[in-house]
């Protein structure tokens, strides 16, 4: 809703009388339905409903703050929250984020990188939740208060000799010196789960003049199975294995739980490549079935160059660009 104030073209403050004619009309309603607002009620009821319009509603409540937490392990975030979004960002080790809850089942978070280049995207909060442990510091001693010893009366006794023994000397004490580890960028241009396709990118990135790596990680993510039929005994399995291989469907047998067998046709990332092997399934008479989980699956990240400064990983990610890529740059 417009403000009950807007400025004209000359910079001039003026009345927005749209708004106003309507909060006037709501007020000419409101008197034929109850007994007529007169004076001091009238002026005390305008004035509230144009400060209601010109506030725009309730003030929203202040949002929790993000929790800024150091990671422990490896980290993917996507661009959206799923597993099968395009990767914005792999997180490593010891890289600092501020992360939030991003839905109402706690299953993905909203991260934000704060040390290098501060993308955000989304990640599961089961891989961004955890941090270094930091250690206490040790209680301060406190030293005991001296007793107060009362005067003595008289002559003081004369003080005991006493022979002072030579104190020993300190052994020598080594401290390895502590090495600080030094903040590096790489450029990574693609995040792959079939690994084939990985090598192949590297080859290509080999013909242009770059000399690429492939880093190897796990992540949790969806996949989706065909099972072409679900049996009571192995022997039964088997002989559907066979039809389905001069069917051209190849398959593997599974023993599931509660000592059923079923028949796995394919594993796919994408939903849909599964669904259309299902309905070619359905085709042969077969009975086909879709099962979707998440797993712990090897994504091979296709990286380019090790930077000591951003300014380096920079200038490769933009010839990278220039090539037709969609490259990040990654701290590690």
């Amino acid at each position: 809703m417009d403000g009950v104030w807007h400025v004209d073209g000359d910079g001039r403050k003026m009345l927005n009388t749209p708004v106003l004619q309507s909060v006037l009309r709501e007020r000419d309603s409101m008197g034929r339905e109850t007994r007529p607002l007169k004076g001091a009620r009238l002026l005390a009821w305008t004035l509230a409903a144009l400060a209601a319009v010109a506030l725009g509603g309730h003030p929203a409540e202040a949002a929790a703050p993000p929790e800024r937490v150091t990671l422990d392990q490896d980290a993917l975030v996507y661009s959206q929250m799923t597993t099968e979004g395009r990767v914005v960002m792999q997180l490593i080790p010891g890289d600092v984020v501020e992360i939030e809850p991003a839905d109402t089942g706690g299953e993905w978070c909203k991260v934000r990188e704060v040390e290098v280049w501060g993308k955000s995207g989304y990640a599961l909060c089961q891989d961004v939740a955890r941090r270094r442990p930091t250690a206490e510091a040790p209680p301060k001693a406190t030293r005991p208060p001296e007793a107060k010893v009362p005067p003595a009366v008289g002559s003081p006794p004369a003080a005991p000799r006493v022979t002072k023994e030579p104190a020993a000397k300190p052994m020598a004490t080594v401290t390895e010196p502590e090495v600080k580890r030094e903040k590096r960028y790489t450029v990574q241009v693609a995040a792959l789960v079939v690994e084939r396709n990985a090598v192949a990118l590297k080859a290509r990135l080999e013909q242009l003049g770059f000399r690429p790596i492939i880093h190897t990680t796990t992540a949790p993510i969806t996949r989706h199975r065909v099972y072409g039929g679900e049996f009571a005994n192995r022997e039964k399995a088997e002989q559907t294995a066979q039809r389905l291989k001069v069917d051209g469907f190849p398959s593997n047998v599974i023993e599931t739980e509660g000592g059923k067998f079923s028949l796995e046709v394919g594993s796919f990332v994408d939903l849909n490549e599964a669904i259309d092997l299902a309905h070619s399934l359905q085709k042969k008479n077969y009975a086909p079935k879709v099962v979707s989980k998440a797993v712990s699956t090897p994504v091979h990240a296709v990286r380019v160059g090790e930077y000591q400064n951003r300014s380096e990983a920079v200038e490769v990610l933009e010839a990278l660009k220039r090539q037709g890529f969609t490259p990040i740059i990654v701290g590690q």
